[in-house]
């Protein structure tokens, strides 16, 4: 027997409220100041889908641990859109912000083109016949 949950969104201040998650190994130090600029620039970044999109997760790790390296600071971000499946993207750099900045670049675009998608799915715009009326006239004149 399965369960049936109704999502609910949250309105706030007319907007809809967007849930971020933030979470970092044992390497990196997840400070409030780190958490609060991730959040705003997540909600800045992704402000086009904002109607769209329910949460948002972010990772941070540290692939070397206590060594240093060129590419050892990861991002993982994951974006949760409503009706949909889950959408990930994620970026390999020397520091936290380069990596957090990457994932966020990859995770509009793939939200981008996912999101298009679904709009422009079938009831586009034609080449053809944009005119009812000359499809009309077009038909009338073989007869």
């Amino acid at each position: 027997m399965s369960k049936k949950t109704k999502a609910a969104v949250v309105v706030q201040f007319g907007k809809p409220f967007l849930h971020i998650q933030v979470t970092t190994d044992t390497n990196i130090q997840g400070h409030e100041e780190l958490i609060q600029w991730v959040e705003t620039e997540t909600r800045h970044a992704l402000s086009r889908f904002a109607h769209q999109i329910m949460s948002v997760e972010v990772h941070f790790t540290d692939e070397n641990g206590h060594k240093h390296g060129s590419g050892d600071k990861r991002c993982l971000m994951e974006a949760r859109c409503s009706g949909r499946s889950p959408v990930a993207a994620s970026n390999e750099s020397a520091t936290v912000t380069d990596a957090f900045h990457g994932a966020v670049k990859k995770l509009q675009h793939l939200l981008n083109s996912s999101l298009d998608k679904a709009k422009t799915h079938k009831g586009g715009k034609t080449i053809r016949h944009e005119n009812p009326d000359e499809r009309e006239e077009i038909n009338t004149e073989r007869l």
